[in-house]
Formats: structure tokens, C-alpha cells, sequence
């Protein structure tokens, strides 16, 4: 007869909740991201877009390839949850370590002391960012908190969020990306 499994125990369990929190906040902070850049999208080629062809941009179209890394970083957190029940505090400063690397302002973005990217003045109408296309996560990610209410608000909630977790100040990179690596192959063979 097969022993149940065991109960993670009341610490794990809470790094667990924590980071589930962390993927409702990132879950969040993709929504109003994805929206931000349709609105952009619509006003850019005049057009408004269906939640079908919306869904069929976002996998495919250039103008929202930057948003698929966080997408990516969104699954492997689901599936790491899936896969480990119990996870210990050096996953969770693993995770934080990730998500803060793709949160990070570009090189060239002032930052004040909170760590938040100095904002410019505000506008009366959210414009286009001026970003290639092919300019990576950071570069968009930043043109929008600066520029949207909503993307700065979900932001701040993802911040705090990581702050509930520890601190990744001795993360091996090395064992956070074959970490990644081995997530994405559990559900590329789902």
C-alpha cells in the first residue's frame, strides 16, 4: 500500500501561497500590458480587433513579441507551482531573482531610490511608445509604466508581491536557467 503524500509543511506552505500570489500579480500585470499594446496596436493601423484575432496577434505579430517573455516567465511559474509542492526558500528567491531580471529598467533609465524608474511628465493622452519592435521586454515594459496609470499600478502590486519573498542575493543563474529549462520541457510534454 502507497503512502499518501505529505502535507508540505506550514513555512513551505506559505512560500507556496506567496508565490501563487506573485503569479496572480504578474497574471495582472500581463492583462493590462496586453491591453495597453492593443489600444496601441488598434490606434497605430485603425482597426479594432476581435478577442480572436487579438489571441492570434499575440502569438504571432511583432508588435506584441515583447510581451511573450513574460508570458513564458507566467507558465513556468504555474508549472513549477504544479510540480513542486513544497517549494523551499531558495526556490522562491530563485523566482524572484527571474521575475526582478525581467522587471529591471534598460540601461539608460533613471531609477529613484524606491527602485522605480523616474517617471516623465505626465500626458493627457497616453501616446504610442516610440520602441522598435524588436527592442527587447525592458524598453516597452518601461515606456509603459511611465506612461500608463494602469501599467504603473499593477507594477507596484508585482513589487510588492516579490518583496514577500526572499532575497535573491545568493541565487546560482546557472541553476535558476537549467531550472527553467527542465519547466519547459515538463510542458512542452504535457
Amino acid at each position: 500500500m502507497a503512502t499518501p503524500p505529505e502535507a508540505p509543511s506550514p513555512p513551505a506552505q506559505r512560500r507556496r501561497e506567496t508565490l501563487a500570489g506573485l503569479g496572480a500579480s504578474l497574471r495582472s500585470l500581463h492583462r493590462v500590458l496586453v491591453e495597453r499594446s492593443r489600444r496601441d496596436f488598434e490606434r497605430q493601423r485603425h482597426a479594432i480587433l476581435g478577442a480572436g484575432e487579438l489571441l492570434k496577434l499575440l502569438t504571432s505579430d511583432a508588435h506584441f513579441a515583447w510581451l511573450r517573455e513574460l508570458s513564458e516567465l507566467i507558465v513556468d511559474l504555474d508549472i513549477f507551482l504544479d510540480v513542486d509542492p513544497a517549494p523551499g526558500d531558495d526556490d522562491a528567491a530563485a523566482v524572484r531573482a527571474e521575475v526582478e531580471r525581467l522587471l529591471a529598467p534598460p540601461p539608460g533609465v533613471a531609477t529613484d531610490v524606491a527602485g522605480a524608474a523616474a517617471a516623465p511628465p505626465a500626458r493627457t493622452e497616453p501616446a504610442a511608445p516610440d520602441v522598435a519592435p524588436d527592442q527587447g521586454f525592458g524598453a516597452h515594459y518601461w515606456t509603459y509604466v511611465h506612461d500608463d496609470p494602469q501599467v504603473a499600478i499593477a507594477h507596484g502590486e508585482v513589487k510588492q508581491a516579490l518583496s514577500r519573498l526572499p532575497s535573491p542575493r545568493d541565487v546560482d543563474e546557472a541553476a535558476v536557467l537549467h531550472a527553467r529549462h527542465l519547466f519547459r520541457e515538463a510542458r512542452s510534454h504535457r
